[in-house]
């Protein structure tokens, strides 16, 4: 609910080039009054239909049958984009028939302390890595980006979200328009700023969960999408082993690591204006909550054959 105006206003302000524009809030049952609000702010403007399943590749599907135009964008409550984010993303799919799937740079921040930490290492390529979307900062093909616009004619050929991915149908939906020998392209000419969550506790929960996730859309295709997502599960694998085997290599390693977030945090708290403490959290949650989510995967996909833990199944907002 805290965001939903922007959001909205957002997409209600783009420029078309004289298109008819349509605006579909899908609403996943919330209880904090987001329903209502739309509704009350935004009659006559926007579709409001609800998302009883609560499930956010359901509240796409439900967004993309409902849609009538020829293209479609999918952008969640936690996105804003600029003006001509629509506008730009139409032009580079019509210029190429090869490139199906367009997306433009993303801007991170948050709204207290502790999220504009969050922002900051979430943005780095210490925390994510090299090639990922949040990263970026000139256009290029990419494996998936934020806030993605298709054409209308991609549905019918290579279907819609998969429901069964809680998390990660991003992910999914982007290895079959590979798969259909298409193309993703990311655009500096569009840009959109995502607002990251606002507790560690809740951050912590979104990286397992995308951990977890990763697996079974890994598990689904019977491939690997992308090798950087390694990383985090075999450096927790690395420490367990080292830590079993010859302590003082555990410590070796551990100390290497813990040093390595401290230089970073310390350079990102006097280039960035960040908090050192923030920092050095926000990255250890970053990288050890996606890989122990990842090796939870590997456990109850592979090896207990597709056993979904609740907690996995329950979108932290």
């Amino acid at each position: 609910m805290a965001y939903i105006q922007q959001t909205i206003d957002a997409a209600l302000q783009q420029q078309t080039s004289g298109e008819k524009l349509e605006v579909i809030v899908v609403d996943g049952m919330s209880s904090d009054g987001t329903y209502e609000l739309v509704a009350n702010i935004y009659k006559n403007k926007v579709s409001l239909l609800r998302n009883e399943k609560m499930i956010a590749p359901v509240g796409m599907n439900i967004g993309i049958k409902a849609a009538k135009g020829e293209y479609i964008a999918i952008c969640g409550a936690r996105s804003i984009l600029n003006n001509t984010y629509l506008e730009n993303c139409i032009l580079i799919l019509n210029k190429s028939s090869a490139i199906k799937c367009v997306g433009g740079l993303i801007k991170q921040t948050g709204i207290n302390s502790i999220s504009n930490n969050i922002a900051i290492a979430m943005s780095s390529l210490f925390g994510v890595g090299l090639t990922n979307f949040r990263t970026l900062r000139t256009s290029g093909f990419v494996d998936t980006v934020s806030v993605p616009v298709f054409p209308r004619q991609l549905f019918d050929e290579v279907g819609t979200f998969d429901e069964s991915c809680i998390r990660n149908q991003d992910d999914d939906f982007s290895f079959r328009i590979h798969k259909a020998n298409y193309k993703i392209w990311i655009t500096d000419q569009a840009t959109s700023t995502y607002i990251v969550r606002s507790s560690f506790n809740t951050f912590f929960k979104q990286y397992l969960q995308y951990g977890f996730w990763k697996v079974f859309v890994n598990y689904k295709h019977q491939r690997i999408t992308s090798f950087r997502q390694l990383i985090p599960p075999f450096f927790i694998l690395l420490l367990f082993f080292s830590s079993m085997i010859n302590p003082l290599l555990f410590c070796g390693i551990s100390t290497i690591y813990l040093l390595s977030i401290l230089s970073i945090s310390i350079y990102y708290s006097l280039f960035k204006r960040g908090n050192i403490f923030y920092l050095f959290y926000s990255f250890l949650i970053l990288h050890f909550s996606y890989g122990w989510g990842y090796l939870i995967g590997l456990f109850n996909i592979i090896i207990l054959n597709k056993t979904i833990p609740e907690y996995m199944r329950t979108i932290s907002r």
